[in-house]
């Protein structure tokens, strides 16, 4: 993972990673190799002082585990149903919307893969440019923002 890492991850030094997992689990431990090796920032959180420390130290990169998003995907959607009908009626339209931006972006990015593919140009810098954000589970790319 640690090598691999750096294809999923292009961060230079000065980057922010935030990270909910602690020290000692496997995947937390690879990835720090992977940002100490690099000079990156690391800041750890909690899912209690996530909302803080995002606005605070505003990373470029969350690392975590699929059963914490699972969590604050959860946690989100009761604070929805919890709402009053008007605000939970536009929190759903503005998730959709958001939903059909990353589908097209998705289809938009893979046309732009198999485009450089045959021709001398890359598209590393739409894909994977400096103000680029990633949430990531080992390999895996969850949410990015370009």
């Amino acid at each position: 993972q640690i090598n691999n890492l750096w294809d999923i991850v292009p961060a230079v030094p000065g980057d922010r990673f935030l990270s909910m997992l602690p020290p000692w689990h496997a995947y937390e431990r690879s990835t720090e190799y992977f940002i100490f090796t690099h000079g990156i920032q690391q800041v750890y959180t909690t899912v209690k002082h996530l909302k803080a420390d995002l606005q605070h130290h505003q990373p470029h990169y969350i690392i975590s585990v699929p059963l914490v998003y699972e969590t604050l995907y959860s946690s989100i959607q009761r604070q929805i149903s919890a709402s009053p009908p008007a605000r939970k009626t536009v929190a759903l339209a503005l998730i959709k919307i958001s939903l059909l931006f990353m589908e097209a972006k998705k289809i938009y990015e893979s046309y732009q893969t198999v485009l450089s593919s045959h021709h001398s140009f890359s598209t590393c810098s739409i894909i994977y440019g400096q103000e680029s954000s990633l949430l990531f589970c080992g390999l895996c790319i969850i949410w990015q923002r370009c």
